[in-house]
């Protein structure tokens, strides 16, 4: 039996939190437990306020060239999976492109990137 974890006590304890425009942190505290716990959070948002179009519909996903996105962009598609949802990898891709896709689309956008952070501040 798992037990549920609440994304305010997560907060708490990981390291990362949530700014202006998601979640913020250090690449060492984004585990894949909290990118996927996170982007579950997401995902039980958008469902609770009846912004997901159907039940299996697409969530896009996309990243910048960070050595770690690959691993948080994989998180992130599991928890979508997991949740009954489809995940479609946009590639790396400016943030402007995945915001205006999602807009276009009207499909949630998840956006991986440390933009205003030099790389290496984030290699494990």
């Amino acid at each position: 039996m798992s037990k549920q974890v609440s994304i305010s006590d997560l907060m708490e304890t990981c390291g990362v939190k949530f700014g202006t425009s998601g979640a913020r942190g250090l690449v060492s505290d984004m585990t894949d437990l909290i990118c996927y716990a996170y982007t579950a959070g997401f995902i039980q948002y958008l469902e609770a306020t009846d912004d997901l179009k159907e039940k299996g519909g697409q969530i896009v996903i996309a990243g910048d060239l960070r050595s770690s996105t690959d691993r948080i962009l994989g998180a992130a598609a599991q928890a979508i999976h997991d949740r009954g949802y489809t995940p479609v990898n946009c590639g790396k891709i400016p943030t402007p492109a995945i915001a205006l896709y999602g807009l276009i689309k009207n499909v949630p956008a998840i956006m991986v990137t440390g933009s205003h952070i030099p790389n290496y501040l984030y290699q494990q």
